[in-house]
């Protein structure tokens, strides 16, 4: 896991707009979240109860807790704390720093269609394939062996392995020669910034 300088924490949660009251020191390095049973040097936990006592016994000036603000807890020299509403959404958006992020890459399966557009940093797994008419925004991971067509993925969208999304003819039209003819689609599938897992979408 990556090591997290604590005031990096206190600055995604801003972004966030996540109101706050801090105390400690925000020059500390992190290097795991954990629960509160287990905190030790370098955690990140949290704590949404309110019995003081937990806190007095267990952390120190290493690690850090994320707390309600309905707990009464006088300042406290070793304890570095943030104080927040929510602990469980605060402590979900500060461990995401910790995740290792996922090397950015097209597999070299993959097939492309020339016609298709694909964003920056873009992550398609094996055994996919692009068709044309698509158009694939930034930071998009798509996993294995799924089908796109006919369709607009939205930036920072996650795409599970094995979806199939879009479809080209809807049906076909007999002409009076015997031949037949393909019925087009006109809307394509718009997805905006979702994650899409096993399903088929057309």
């Amino acid at each position: 896991m990556n090591e997290i300088k604590l005031s990096k924490i206190l600055e995604k949660l801003k972004n966030k707009k996540i109101k706050f009251r801090f105390q400690g020191h925000d020059n500390i390095l992190l290097t795991h979240p954990s629960n509160i049973e287990n905190a030790a040097d370098g955690s990140l936990c949290f704590y949404r109860g309110k019995d003081k006592n937990v806190l007095l016994d267990g952390p120190n000036n290493n690690n850090c807790f994320i707390v309600s603000n309905e707990i009464s807890l006088e300042k406290h020299h070793k304890l570095n704390l943030i104080i927040v509403k929510n602990p469980d959404l605060a402590f979900c958006i500060a461990s995401s720093l910790f995740i290792e992020k996922k090397e950015i890459n097209i597999h070299s399966t993959v097939i492309i269609h020339p016609s298709a557009i694909i964003g920056e940093n873009v992550s398609i797994g094996p055994y996919s394939v692009i068709e044309k008419d698509v158009i694939i925004g930034d930071n998009v991971e798509i996993g294995n062996n799924s089908n796109l067509k006919f369709c607009e993925i939205g930036e920072k969208s996650m795409i599970g392995s094995g979806v199939i999304i879009g479809s080209e003819p809807i049906g076909y039209q007999k002409c009076d020669d015997g031949t037949w003819l393909k019925r087009l689609i006109f809307k394509k599938v718009i997805i905006n910034t979702h994650y899409i897992n096993f399903c088929y979408l057309y």
